[in-house]
C-alpha cells in the first residue's frame, strides 16, 4: 500500500531528475524504496514477536513508531534538535530509513545508507527469529 501512495503522490511530478519523469523512473523509485518497506516490515513483526497479545503489540508500535520519528527527523528538522538526539537519531533504524530516502530523492548515491538499512531488517529479521523460536520452545516445554 505505501508504494502506492508514493507513486499516487509522486506520478508525473516530484520524481527527481536523476530517476526520470518517465515510467522507467517511476518504476527505479518504487524499487529504490523496496529496502524501506523491508526494514519497516522488520520492525514491525520484531514488535509484535516480543508482545504477548494484539492490543499491546499496537501499542508498543505506536510508541516506538511516535519515539522514533521524534528522533529521527520525521516531525522536526534535525537541525532543531539537540546534537545528542540529533546523533542518536541518526543510527535509529528510522534515521537510517530517513537518511537512505533522502540520498533516494536527492539523486546521491546512497550505498552507505542502503547497507544500513539493510543491516537493522537483517538484525530485526534474525531477533524475530530467535524471539519466535524461544515462543515455541516455551510452548512445547
Amino acid at each position: 500500500a505505501g508504494v502506492l501512495v508514493v507513486a499516487v503522490l509522486f506520478a508525473g511530478k516530484g520524481i527527481p531528475d536523476a530517476l526520470g519523469s518517465d515510467f522507467l523512473g517511476l518504476g527505479l523509485l518504487l524499487l529504490r524504496i523496496l529496502p524501506v518497506q523491508l526494514i519497516v516490515c522488520t520492525l514491525q513483526f520484531f514488535m509484535f514477536e516480543l508482545c504477548s497479545s494484539i492490543i499491546s503489540g499496537t501499542f508498543l508500535q505506536l510508541v516506538a513508531t511516535v519515539a522514533l520519528s521524534l528522533v529521527s527527523g520525521f516531525f522536526y528538522p534535525k537541525q532543531s534538535l539537540p546534537e545528542s538526539v540529533s546523533a542518536f537519531g541518526s543510527v535509529t533504524p528510522t534515521g537510517c530509513a530517513f537518511t537512505y530516502m533522502t540520498d533516494v530523492f536527492s539523486g546521491r548515491g546512497g550505498w552507505l545508507s542502503l547497507a544500513a538499512v539493510l543491516l537493522w531488517a537483517a538484525v530485526f529479521a534474525a531477533l524475530s527469529c530467535i524471539v519466535r523460536m524461544r515462543k515455541i520452545r516455551g510452548v512445547e516445554e
